[in-house]
């Protein structure tokens, strides 16, 4: 178990498996720690206003944290050196990945007024390429797919479209949900959506026709987090009673409770190979799961 100072507001694993990452949400702080003895690692010191968001690049060489104040700063994995940094107009800046290739980075931010844009910027000086905004009222954006092509947005109604980045259009609609969806995920082959909702259950979409494949029963109480295994067998979630619960998501059954935590799991990650599952709570700790695929 590792011990913040703050609860972590996303966490982050590094691809050689060595390294774990947390954005303190209360606290202008990243932190990290080596797996193997979780001995703390050098401090990031971040923005001025609270970290938000982390993401480690494929390749491990980078490492990328967004926060409140709308800011995107890119450090080096090896060393903690900061690159570049890169100001949104925004208040706040909470979703940051890489692109598969490690090339570019795609942030999402609320911007002034509300807008809600996601940006696309290149690593290797911090240059914005491309940016699109949505302006509906209520509207928020909840997942973006590993592919950087599609991105799930949520509606007061509980409604959810899927839009396609390249062509700037809705794709999909996505009804089924009865409480506000809070937490989203994409399978790492883009081909599913999973959807946690404030009712305790993760519904599974299939991206291309906008089926619902299955729901997933978890504890009564928001879901905090979902994510999936890197191969895409395994559907993790996180509630607010500090259950994480694991599924098989060919058929939906159930892998594995884990308990521990006394408070709500915010954030979940998973190690490349799969076998480690890092879950971050609200009782300002992070514990690591070794996971046994008995199939």
């Amino acid at each position: 178990m590792l011990t913040a100072q703050h609860a972590p507001s996303e966490i982050s694993l590094s691809p050689d498996g060595q390294i774990v990452v947390a954005a303190e949400g209360d606290k202008d702080e990243i932190q990290r720690w080596r797996m193997s003895d979780g001995s703390r690692l050098q401090r990031l010191d971040g923005p001025t206003d609270s970290g938000r968001c982390v993401a480690v690049s494929p390749d491990n060489q980078y490492l990328a944290s967004g926060s409140e104040d709308g800011s995107l700063r890119l450090w080096r994995m090896s060393d903690g050196i900061l690159l570049n940094t890169s100001q949104a107009d925004g208040k706040l800046l909470f979703i940051v990945a890489f692109s598969p290739d490690s090339q570019t980075l795609v942030s999402a931010s609320v911007d002034k007024g509300s807008v809600k844009t996601i940006r696309f910027w290149r690593v290797s000086d911090g240059r914005m390429l491309d940016s699109l905004t949505f302006a509906t009222p209520g509207q928020l954006i909840i997942a973006i797919s590993p592919d950087q092509r599609i991105v799930a947005l949520t509606y007061p109604d509980k409604s959810v479209e899927l839009w396609s980045l390249n062509d700037h259009r809705a794709v999909a609609a996505l009804e089924g949900h009865w409480y506000e969806v809070v937490s989203g995920a994409f399978s790492p082959d883009g081909k599913l959506l999973a959807l946690g909702g404030g009712d305790g259950v993760i519904r599974l979409w299939q991206v291309s026709n906008g089926r619902l494949v299955r729901s997933l029963e978890g504890p009564k109480g928001s879901v905090g987090s979902v994510a999936f295994s890197p191969d895409g067998r395994m559907v993790s979630a996180g509630f607010a009673d500090g259950t994480v619960l694991l599924w098989w998501e060919n058929d939906g059954s159930l892998l594995k409770a884990l308990q521990g935590h006394t408070k709500a799991v915010e954030s979940l990650a998973f190690s490349a190979d799969g076998r480690v599952l890092a879950s971050g709570s609200n009782d300002k700790t992070i514990r690591l799961w070794q996971i046994i695929q008995s199939r």
